[in-house]
């Protein structure tokens, strides 16, 4: 049988890319969904073929019953789970100062606590294969407009380095730390990010190829713990 994979935030967007990368290598794919659930269905449409099984999973990530659910689920309906990528997210401007509770407790529930969960339910039911944390270059800063973001992705960044130690070398943990991948929508931050891509060592964007094709190089070569940069080398301003 195939290998599967576990895409959350896999119906839209960088995760959709992914999904579209990995069905077309046979992969069996196994697309987690919060609210996008026409995209979600619309995916496994096209996506599904004679070699590979297809499937979305609507779960509310910041439910903790529902992560334990999900990958049960998954288990179920693929017999095995090879590779477990934490994709979903949130990003809204917000500062210090005008972070509430509530604001602050949903970031790091999605960011941090549903990645825990999940890879701890998957330790424990899969025993062996990878975890990909997809976090964000920007957490090499400490200055921010986005703050609750910013704080909650550095926590899974550090999360990663602790499982990646706690579980290898059964379950091997990484990281993959993208720049601006995709366009915004609004163009006040394309602007912004114009300006900031004349200043980038490498004077070009990321793509989601390259960050699809660390996920191959990851899966093919089995490091362990490492921090995967695909910014165009924003990171080292």
């Amino acid at each position: 049988m195939s290998n599967t994979i576990l895409i959350t935030g896999g119906a839209t967007r960088l995760g959709m890319m992914i999904a579209e990368h990995f069905a077309s290598k046979d992969y069996n794919i196994a697309i987690h969904y919060n609210n996008s659930d026409q995209s979600a269905k619309q995916l496994v449409k096209t996506l599904s073929t004679s070699k590979n099984l297809i499937k979305s999973y609507q779960a509310n990530l910041l439910n903790h019953s529902a992560r334990e659910h999900l990958i049960k689920t998954v288990l179920e309906d693929f017999s095995s789970l090879n590779i477990l990528i934490n994709n979903a997210s949130i990003f809204n401007k917000t500062s210090f100062l005008d972070t509430d509770h509530q604001t602050i407790m949903e970031y790091l529930n999605l960011h941090l606590m549903a990645p825990f969960f999940l890879i701890q339910y998957y330790a424990k039911l899969c025993k062996t294969g990878h975890v990909i944390n997809i976090t964000d270059t920007r957490i090499t800063k400490n200055k921010t407009d986005y703050f609750p973001y910013l704080l909650s992705k550095k926590s899974l960044s550090n999360l990663t380095l602790m499982l990646a130690t706690e579980l290898a070398p059964a379950i091997k943990v990484n990281e993959i730390c993208p720049g601006k991948i995709l366009p915004s929508k609004d163009p006040k931050i394309d602007i912004s990010d114009h300006i900031l891509q004349k200043k980038l060592p490498s004077k070009k964007r990321s793509c989601a190829s390259q960050l699809i094709e660390t996920i191959n190089f990851i899966i093919n070569n089995n490091p362990i713990g490492q921090q995967f940069f695909v910014d165009g080398g924003e990171h080292l301003l």
